[in-house]
């Protein structure tokens, strides 16, 4: 994804221990990480989202929003073998590195299932 420069700002809601950091303006556009930990789970699993939206340029030399919506979840036992569920769990304890870390792999994820509208086929016909 290359070397991205990231502004980081750590909030905390008032009702509940969300931890929410906030990425942008810049490559990653508009991006919050949210991370809790599961109500009932001692602590032992947390979750997380990443939102927002991203830029990017195509081939056309067009530019396009892709919008990230991705979901994140783990145990403690995990965090030795998943590489986002160890991001889930320094997010939670205020790590805003892990936090641009799991955002730029939000951004991946999602950058998988894109496609470039630009780029249509020249033999379909209409």
């Amino acid at each position: 994804m290359g070397a991205v420069a990231v502004r980081v700002r750590l909030y905390r809601r008032r009702m509940t221990r969300v931890k929410t950091f906030r990425f942008g303006p810049g490559s990653l556009e508009s991006i919050t990480v949210s991370v809790w930990t599961a109500p009932g789970s001692n602590s032992q699993r947390v979750k997380g989202r990443a939102e927002g939206s991203y830029r990017v340029y195509c081939g056309m030399g067009n530019e396009h929003t892709v919008e990230i919506k991705e979901e994140f979840s783990g145990w403690a036992g995990e965090a030795s073998r998943d590489a986002d569920v160890a991001l889930l769990f320094a997010c939670r304890d205020g790590n805003a590195d892990a936090a641009a870390t799991l955002a730029g792999n939000a951004v991946e994820y999602a950058l998988v299932d894109w496609f470039d509208p630009c780029d249509v086929d020249d033999d379909i016909a209409l």
